[in-house]
């Protein structure tokens, strides 16, 4: 079998992710001596310790990274890709061609200038990457991906490689001005609130004193801090400067994360490429993807915007390696476009909102009905960890919490959260819907985010119907519809219309799995 070694710049690419993997846990000790009162003296044990570990880690990651690059070896013989590593532990993975879902190159930033990448191939083992290697060189790269996704199965990889072909124009491409817009309406603003509260959720009283301290050192402030009221608005400044802060940073993330973000229909599949530092470009083939859906939050439906996703067996974080079986197809766009990205999956796909079936009403009486019996537990549960802290002579609020009053305010806490989801239960029921087409099948749910999933009727595993007894008395049953991917439920259909559903969906799929 004719085989390959990796480029030999992985040895430093190998390099860098291990020094990048143990550089935290080493300077962490390194930081704390150098910050504690006690120094060591010059020449001391602890003093060659530190200057060593630099040393040793250099050495043990260059070691790492020609182990690496000496013991692998890959290569695509009758159909199958086949990666050994020949080590102390030996390992030898064999992927069938016809097997393979996804091929996914990636470049983080070093990678990007050794003008090498890292090749990822998912199967339908859901676990993450079946086979990763790096680095590559752009040629190996390029030919390996066109080799694994070959339509006539490739099944040796050429000595030499073939002229690139030309560069197909782009289905979809996100602007700089799109993915700015993506990020302001993807506002991470509160997630850095939350981050800085946890950071001092220990020491907000010095924090409280930093601030007080910092405004008594200007003048015009001075004052600030013996009133309650300016001391009241000058957190309440900080609090909007660091939303500000936070959106800023949700749109510089998202212009870095899909700069360049561009959809290409390609022989083999679709290509989706995107990133500024850390570069990814995925191969999708259409006739593994499994379902695609539409996703928008309330603020992208108020610019009229939705982001498209197509599921497929395998999908995976590139660098976290986690299973997700999701793959960005358009950050931001509008109608128009998702639906040209449609049509280059399933052209069947004719999405109107009004053909959409509405399930029966008693699901708006179903989520009042278990949200406002979970309030209440809660609010009572938290009621009363309050009575038992506060119910002392000597706490400041143990009248209140023992009065008559305090049962009031529960109670009124509890009717406001029944109403709040009484208002969202009906934005739920409006938003639920349904269509059952000869070879698909939509549906759409969500409150503040709507969901639209379109899955074609072969990849159906299973149908199930379900329901509770105080459902059964109604003669209503839910339906979940399980894919490999992933599941969809339609709550709350007569149970004659789920038994008609259920009945049609296994027949097309039995139908079209012949």
């Amino acid at each position: 079998m004719a085989t390959r070694r990796l480029d030999p710049r992985t040895i430093l690419v190998e390099s860098a992710e291990y020094i990048r993997r143990i550089i935290i846990p080493i300077l962490i000790p390194i930081v704390l001596n150098i910050k504690s009162d006690r120094r060591p003296s010059s020449g001391s044990k602890a003093d060659i310790f530190f200057i060593w570990i630099p040393v040793a880690i250099g050495l043990f990651s260059i070691i790492g990274g020609l182990i690496s690059y000496l013991v692998t070896r890959f290569g695509i013989e009758d159909g199958v890709l086949t990666v050994r590593k020949k080590g102390i532990w030996r390992q030898e993975r064999t992927i069938p061609l016809e097997r393979i879902q996804n091929v996914t190159l990636s470049q983080n930033f070093l990678e990007k200038l050794l003008k090498v990448r890292t090749v990822n191939v998912e199967t339908a083992s859901g676990q993450g990457a079946e086979a990763k290697l790096k680095s590559l060189s752009m040629a190996d790269s390029e030919e390996l991906c066109q080799a694994l996704l070959s339509s006539k199965n490739a099944n040796t990889l050429s000595e030499e490689v073939d002229v690139k072909p030309a560069e197909p124009p782009a289905v979809y491409t996100a602007s700089f001005k799109d993915l700015m817009l993506a990020g302001a309406l993807q506002n991470r603003a509160l997630y850095i609130v939350a981050v800085i509260g946890g950071l001092f959720n220990n020491n907000i009283g010095d924090l409280i004193k930093m601030v007080i301290r910092a405004l008594d050192r200007i003048p015009y402030l001075k004052a600030t801090s013996e009133s309650p009221i300016l001391l009241g608005l000058a957190f309440t400044l900080g609090i909007a400067v660091l939303l500000a802060v936070g959106w800023i940073l949700s749109i510089a993330l998202a212009v870095i994360t899909y700069h360049g973000f561009r959809v290409v229909r390609r022989e083999k599949g679709i290509d989706i490429q995107y990133g500024l530092f850390n570069t990814v470009r995925t191969t999708l083939q259409i006739n593994k993807i499994q379902s695609i859906s539409t996703n928008s939050s309330w603020l992208f439906r108020l610019f009229d915007f939705s982001q498209l996703h197509a599921q497929s067996i395998g999908g995976f974080k590139v660098n976290e390696q986690v299973a997700t079986g999701q793959t960005l197809l358009a950050p931001i766009a509008r109608p128009q476009i998702i639906t040209e990205i449609m049509d280059l999956i399933y052209p069947q796909v004719k999405l109107k909102p009004t053909d959409f079936r509405m399930c029966h009403p008693y699901f708006r009486q179903r989520e009042l009905i278990s949200s406002s019996i979970g309030w209440a537990f809660l609010i009572a549960m938290i009621g009363g960890m309050f009575r038992v802290i506060f119910n002392n002579p000597s706490k400041p609020l143990s009248a209140f919490v023992t009065s008559g009053a305090y049962v009031a305010v529960l109670v009124g806490v509890w009717g406001f959260a029944t109403l709040v989801h009484a208002y969202t239960s009906l934005v739920a029921y409006k938003r639920l819907g349904f269509i059952v087409l000869p070879e698909f099948i939509y549906v759409r749910s969500g409150v503040f985010n709507e969901n639209i999933s379109i899955q074609p009727v072969k990849n159906i595993q299973s149908v199930e119907l379900r329901s509770n007894p105080f459902a059964r008395r109604k003669g209503l049953v839910d339906i979940i519809i399980s894919t490999p991917v992933s599941s969809s439920t339609i709550p709350c259909l007569t149970k004659e219309d789920g038994e008609r559903l259920m009945e049609e969906l296994m027949r097309q799929s039995t139908h079209a799995g012949i």
